[in-house]
């Protein structure tokens, strides 16, 4: 039996721009994305017709500048592993980049 490793979101995340667009390729659970698609699809709908007020309530915030970024479709977004995004303190002594490609690996399957 295989350890599985689970590590919470990070506040902290590098602003790291890619050209991988989502896919859902390398999602686990593959046989979900076609709901997940549905969900982002309503919250793609959501940004282009919503009012800042809106967005602001909905990530619950009391400031956000209105831009084109803003709402732009997450399908056309770069996307990057979670584990290279976020930049917390766990995160960070983990040094998943400084890792062997077998610990990566690891990781990336568990």
């Amino acid at each position: 039996m295989a350890l599985k490793i689970l590590f919470s979101p990070s506040e902290s995340k590098i602003s790291l721009n890619t050209n991988d667009k989502f896919d859902g390729k390398n999602l686990i659970f593959p046989k979900l994305f076609s709901k997940r698609a549905e969900i982002l699809n309503k919250y793609d709908e959501f940004l282009k017709s919503a009012n800042l007020d809106q967005i602001k309530k909905l990530f619950g915030l009391k400031e956000l500048e209105d831009s084109k970024q803003l709402r732009e479709s997450l399908f056309q977004k770069g996307s990057i592993k979670a584990i290279l995004r976020y930049d917390g303190v766990a995160y960070k002594h983990l040094n998943y980049r400084g890792l062997s490609d077998d610990a990566q690996k690891y990781i990336d399957n568990n």
